[in-house]
């Protein structure tokens, strides 16, 4: 299987809210995975995009959550996998941001395409 991006993000974790620098490896069959590291030797966690995404939202749609201290705004995402579970992903910039949502709603199932359409308007 071919790996579409590879690199570090922030993610906040679920119970203390701690932003966390974790390695992603993004998957052409839509699995997005989480590893300690860059050696990918302890999987943290995955999601698979394509049945569990249910939204994506940028940081335009989910102004009550903030960013990791001294990361852009414009790079902040959050994957909704249900009504009670979410990831928020911080990347390095905007343009990391909009490639994986691209890739993620061309190939996924969810609704990203309303919020990277609202992202492209306020650009």
């Amino acid at each position: 299987m071919a790996m579409v991006k590879s690199g570090w993000l922030h993610r906040q974790s679920t119970i203390l809210h701690r932003w966390k620098r974790n390695w992603f490896d993004l998957w052409v069959d839509g699995w997005l995975v989480f590893y300690n590291n860059q050696q990918r030797r302890d999987m943290e966690d995955d999601i698979d995009m394509r049945d569990d995404c249910i939204d994506i939202r940028n940081f335009y749609a989910c102004q009550e959550l903030n960013p990791p201290e001294g990361k852009m705004r414009d790079a902040f995402l959050q994957i909704v996998c249900g009504r009670y579970t979410s990831d928020r992903l911080c990347t390095r910039s905007d343009s990391i941001w909009s490639s994986q949502v691209y890739f993620i709603h061309k190939n996924g199932n969810c609704s990203a395409h309303t919020h990277l359409n609202a992202h492209k308007k306020r650009a």
